[in-house]
C-alpha cells in the first residue's frame, strides 16, 4: 500500500487524482460537474462553494477526520513576506 503526506486538502486532492489515475475532465464527468469548476475546487478549495467541494471530497473517499484536519491546515494564513525574512534571520543567526 502506497502512503503519501499531505499537507492542505489541494495536495490530497492532486494525489488521488493520480492514484485514481483519472484527469479533471474524468471526474468532472463522473460527478456531473463542469470541468472547469473541478480544477477550480482542485486548486483553490477555499474560495469554492461547499457543495461541489463536498461532492469532490465524497468523490476521494476520504474520511472526515482527515478532511476536517486538512481544511483546518488550508485555513491557516501563510507567514507574510516580513515574517518570512525575520525567520530567515533568526534561521541564520542561529546556524
Amino acid at each position: 500500500m502506497i502512503h503519501f503526506e499531505v499537507e492542505t486538502l489541494s495536495q490530497a486532492m492532486q494525489v488521488t487524482m493520480v492514484l485514481r489515475k483519472a484527469s479533471i475532465r474524468d471526474i468532472a464527468k463522473e460527478l456531473g460537474m463542469n470541468a472547469s469548476t473541478v480544477w477550480r475546487v482542485t486548486r483553490y478549495p477555499l474560495k469554492s462553494s461547499a457543495v461541489n467541494l463536498l461532492r469532490i471530497v465524497n468523490w476521494m473517499g476520504i474520511g472526515n477526520d482527515t478532511f476536517w484536519e486538512l481544511w483546518q491546515k488550508e485555513l491557516q494564513p501563510a507567514p507574510s513576506d516580513k515574517e518570512e525574512r525575520s525567520l530567515g534571520k533568526t534561521c541564520s543567526k542561529a546556524l
